[in-house]
């Protein structure tokens, strides 16, 4: 059973917490058909998200890395557990055509069940429409 057990209501204190705020003049530029495309992928390997970028992807939501799961204080991940550079194992990054959100997630991979300077994630996205 791979299944990550989800914390309890004691461990939330535990879990590692940051906001990322989308930069709204980025989302203008890169949407301006008037409707916002998301795409969910569980692995973010280099082909999928250049497939979905030429299919005018405007966000990609993604895991599987575990945000590197062992991270170096001024490395960062040693590995990313997929086609993806380790600079790309956790956060929010903007591309010129889409923005790509890489969580931690809340588990470990079957290879290594531990994690180092990697805390676990959970992940709370609101979009909401501004009006101008």
């Amino acid at each position: 059973d791979n299944r990550p057990e989800l914390p309890e209501k004691s461990d939330y204190k535990n879990i590692y917490k940051n906001i990322f705020r989308l930069k709204e003049e980025k989302i203008h530029k890169i949407n301006n058909r008037g409707k916002l495309r998301i795409a969910l992928m569980h692995t973010p390997d280099n082909d999928s998200i250049i497939n979905l970028a030429r299919k005018k992807v405007d966000i990609i939501f993604s895991g599987h890395t575990h945000g590197g799961q062992i991270r170096l204080p001024l490395v960062g991940a040693i590995v990313s557990g997929c086609k993806i550079k380790t600079k790309f194992a956790s956060g929010l990054f903007y591309f010129k055509k889409f923005v790509l959100y890489v969580t931690r997630g809340l588990g470990e991979g079957k290879y290594s069940q531990f994690r180092f300077y990697c805390q676990p994630e959970a992940s709370l996205v609101r979009i909401y429409k501004i009006d101008e």
